[in-house]
């Protein structure tokens, strides 16, 4: 799957055009149009926006290894705004609006841990990478002492 392919489908996924997508992670819609067709690449800064703003699968979005979204929740249910979060001044006066508050505070802490999992995951990938390049080093130094000794 090429580059254009994956921006296509972040776009069909999140039911949005070029203008609202290059909007929404602060991009010209041009810059869009040339990945769309092929002419440039992601790159990096683009993807971390994408990727921040829609929690799309960085490996994913880079390569096409993976799964596409980070998590099987929509992405407007990711996105913590000034008005996804209750006004601490005022108290919720009807049942209604205290479960309102309490759903929000949960999705909240539920959302501050999957963040916090995938963290630790990505540590442990990058530790497992560090190990086999250690192990690689290791066996590159070998072979030189082999070869010198030879």
């Amino acid at each position: 799957m090429s580059d254009s392919e994956r921006i296509q489908a972040v776009l069909t996924h999140l039911q949005m055009n070029t203008t609202q997508f290059s909007e929404a992670i602060g991009r010209s819609s041009a810059a869009i149009q040339y990945i769309l067709s092929g002419r440039n690449k992601i790159s990096a800064t683009t993807a971390k926006l994408i990727v921040t703003k829609f929690n799309v699968n960085f490996e994913w979005l880079m390569t096409g290894k993976g799964e596409m979204i980070n998590s099987k929740l929509p992405p407007d249910m990711l996105r913590i705004t000034p008005q996804t979060i209750p006004n601490p001044y005022s108290m919720p006066e009807t049942e209604k609006e205290k479960d309102q508050l309490i759903s929000t505070l949960m999705d909240i802490r539920e959302k501050q841990e999957r963040h916090i999992f995938n963290l630790l995951d990505n540590i442990e990938d990058l530790r497992r990478s560090i190990r086999d390049k250690e192990k690689i080093i290791e066996c590159m130094e070998l072979l030189q002492n082999k070869i010198k000794t030879g």
